[in-house]
């Protein structure tokens, strides 16, 4: 399952089920910190800083944000 959301709990509850798995290999993605600080446009022109969550894969050890 691939998803983005802007809500931090959604993925947070994502994470924390097992309900996210990696593209690659299909095993479960785990917690794994915090990426880089982003600044992206909203819907219009307004810029917001976002952080992504990082993730590892249970199986390969792949990252993911």
């Amino acid at each position: 399952m691939l998803t983005v959301s802007d809500d931090p709990d959604d993925v947070e509850w994502w994470l924390g089920e097992g309900a996210l798995t990696c593209l690659g290999c299909g095993a479960v993605l785990t917690r794994l910190g915090w990426a880089r600080p982003r600044r992206v446009r909203d819907a219009g022109t307004v810029q917001v800083e976002l952080r992504p969550r990082r993730a590892r894969c249970s199986g390969c050890a792949a990252t993911h944000v």
